[in-house]
């Protein structure tokens, strides 16, 4: 029995660290995983003829 009770404690513990860590990086509005730098270009499109609709070219 203390067995079984040991490791329930012992999971809620480690659960109550992350959840404290976790409102801790929001609050702070830190991002744990390193984010990419990621540039592109918008979509343009050509003058549309008349009755045809726009495309889309990258």
């Amino acid at each position: 029995m203390i067995f079984f009770r040991d490791v329930a404690a012992n999971h809620a513990e480690l659960h109550f660290i992350f959840n404290f860590a976790e409102r801790i990086s929001q609050a702070l509005d830190i991002d744990w995983v390193a984010g990419q730098d990621v540039e592109g270009n918008s979509l343009r499109t050509f003058g549309a003829n008349a009755g045809q609709s726009a495309q889309l070219i990258d």
